[in-house]
């Protein structure tokens, strides 16, 4: 029998894991999407509501 302490790390590391392959997917999935060149954060500069860096009342709102 597995003791539980051994059990939680595996859960523990096969969560983060989980979480890590989960991301790169994303972000493998975004690079094809938009032609992001290799090697760069294919989600930096979408920040804002429409890819835009405003501080204040959107501009970009489409009605």
């Amino acid at each position: 029998m597995i003791e539980p302490l051994l059990l939680t790390l595996v859960k523990a590391m096969l969560g983060v894991t989980t979480i890590l392959v989960a991301w790169l997917a994303v972000q493998w999935s975004w690079i094809r999407v938009t032609g992001a060149a290799n090697g760069q954060d294919a989600l930096q500069g979408r920040l804002g509501c429409h890819g835009c860096r405003c501080d204040s009342q959107c501009d970009n709102i489409h009605e």
